[in-house]
Formats: C-alpha cells, structure tokens, sequence
C-alpha cells in the first residue's frame, strides 16, 4: 500500500505541473484576446454614408406596364 501512496503521489505531482503549466499559458493568451478585444472596442466606429438618390434599375432591367 505504501508503493502505491507513492507512486500516486509522484504522478499527482508531475501532472499538477504540467496542469499549472497549461494555466499559466491560458492565461497569458487570454489577456492577449481581452486586449486585443478592447482595442477594437474602443476605436471609433465610422458611419456608414447614405446613399444620395434612391437607386434606379438600369433600362435592362426596366419593366413597362402593358408592354411585353
């Protein structure tokens, strides 16, 4: 029973590392994300233009009434 308490106890160590490991490079790519995130959000949005005139089908694509 000690062997294995032991063994146990050695992978848990190993694995915590490697899992500490893992944490600590998430974290550092998701501060990236937030502030690259933020950076957007704070820009200005520019507006869009709205269009001068109603646009008018080309004389292709006009239909009259009663002609076909």
């Amino acid at each position: 029973m000690e062997i294995q308490a032991q063994l146990n106890s050695d992978i848990l160590e190993h694995i915590d590392s490697i899992e500490m490991d893992d944490w600590n490079r998430s974290g550092r790519v998701r501060d990236k994300w937030e502030k690259y995130l933020r950076s957007d959000s704070e820009k200005p949005v520019a507006k869009k233009k709205a269009p001068h005139k109603e646009e008018k089908p080309s004389p292709g694509n006009r239909t009259e009434s009663g002609a076909k």
